[in-house]
């Protein structure tokens, strides 16, 4: 657990891919949530509060702001195709539902019009953290979450689900758990992080499927977009 004062470590890429200089940012400890959370880390070498923060490289949404991507090290490693497609994707080892509500909170004025969130591998979540983060985006703005895969409670995806059928219209399900179900060749030994290309690219079609989303729309006068909720198909 990272104390108070500690530092993170931040990666940034710049929109042609390229790496930057290694930053490390004063980080304050959140709460006194103590699972052993390293365990969830991608690679001997990751550590809790490393962070990629990457720029989209592809994509055009009408000269609005590119659609944000934020979760964990299972995002991490799909960060490349995604900002490729269009994404700015912000990934953190070990990172926490807590933690992304803070993140959101802190640029909430700076959001684009859609936030997929790939968060619940680390942790718990609940439908009051995800009633935080609709509010932090308001009522314009769409969120997408994607189930996480044998994460830390296996409780997490149904509380996702459960979220998206009753905001239906506001939320898009990206049913990641029950997609890559029983898809050994799509995860690293660990079961949970993405593990070559084959799991690589069907994590980032299953979270491109929503860039129809991006572009802020402009319904006709009195009229209001409809809503859909997507794990591949159209939930009942």
């Amino acid at each position: 657990m990272l104390a108070a004062g500690s530092l993170s470590v931040v990666k940034e890429y710049g929109a042609d891919g390229t790496a930057g200089m290694l930053t490390r940012r004063p980080r304050v400890a959140a709460a006194v949530f103590t699972l052993s959370l390293s365990v969830f880390c991608s690679g001997a070498s990751a550590q809790c509060g490393q962070t990629t923060d990457r720029a989209p490289r592809g994509g055009t949404f009408d000269g609005q702001p590119a659609p944000l991507a934020l979760g964990d090290s299972v995002l991490d490693d799909a960060s490349g195709e995604l900002a490729g497609l269009g994404f700015h994707v912000n990934a953190m080892v070990c990172r926490t539902m807590t933690q992304g509500i803070a993140w959101l909170q802190s640029r909430s004025g700076q959001l684009p019009h859609l936030v997929v969130l790939a968060l619940g591998t680390n942790g718990y979540m609940t439908q009051g953290d995800i009633d935080q983060v609709l509010s932090i985006l308001g009522p314009n703005r769409v969120l997408a979450m994607v189930t996480p895969h044998h994460g830390d409670l296996p409780y997490v995806p149904g509380v996702i689900r459960a979220a998206a059928r009753q905001d239906r219209g506001r939320i898009i399900l990206l049913d990641w758990d029950r997609l890559s179900a029983g898809q050994y060749g799509w995860f690293a030994p660990d079961g949970i992080h993405l593990g070559g290309q084959v799991g690589i690219d069907a994590y980032a079609r299953l979270v491109a499927s929503t860039l129809a989303f991006a572009p802020q729309p402009c319904p006709p006068f009195g009229a209001k977009r409809g809503g859909a909720m997507r794990d591949g198909t159209r939930a009942p």
